[in-house]
């Protein structure tokens, strides 16, 4: 294999970690599809011990700030709709310790996704960061208010 054949294979699979097996190809709502090809991972997630799983967001998160900084350069676009590892990181941190069932995984989905369309406080701030930074830190922040009000509804409303 030549250098730009080994350029090319490694930008493919770039574009595939930064939408998330090309889930963010979905023509409709990218950011719930991307959101919903992460729940296969969140449940694998959910056998780790909490440091491996926190390990491994933090991983995925610095490979997605680079991953959204490429894609960024690749596509033009300041956050580009086919980017969805933010939403996969920011799904995994709202499931961070909540018991895992369907209806903590639909709770949690919902609840992402709200948290991740209205953008409360600091999201929309961390947005205007530099490169994949911004495509990754507004999603950090919902999945950690989206994990706060899981925690909230599973602790003393559900038990």
């Amino acid at each position: 294999m030549d250098r730009s054949q080994e350029k090319a294979r490694s930008n493919r699979l770039v574009i595939f970690y930064a939408t998330w097996a090309y889930s963010g190809y979905a023509p409709v709502a990218p950011g719930t599809a991307g959101t919903l090809a992460t729940i296969p991972l969140v449940i694998f997630f959910s056998f780790l011990t909490r440091p491996v799983y926190l390990f491994c967001v933090l991983l995925m998160f610095f490979l997605g700030v680079a991953a959204s900084s490429y894609c960024i350069r690749q596509f033009q676009n300041k956050d580009p709709s086919k980017v969805v590892i933010d939403e996969t990181v920011g799904f995994l941190i709202t499931m961070f310790l909540v018991p895992l069932s369907p209806a903590s995984i639909l709770t949690g989905f919902f609840l992402f996704r709200v948290a991740d369309i209205i953008k409360p406080f600091p999201a929309r701030d961390a947005e205007k960061l530099p490169a994949g930074w911004g495509v990754m830190m507004d999603d950090v922040v919902a999945g950690l208010y989206a994990n706060i009000v899981l925690q909230v509804i599973w602790r003393f409303i559900i038990h």
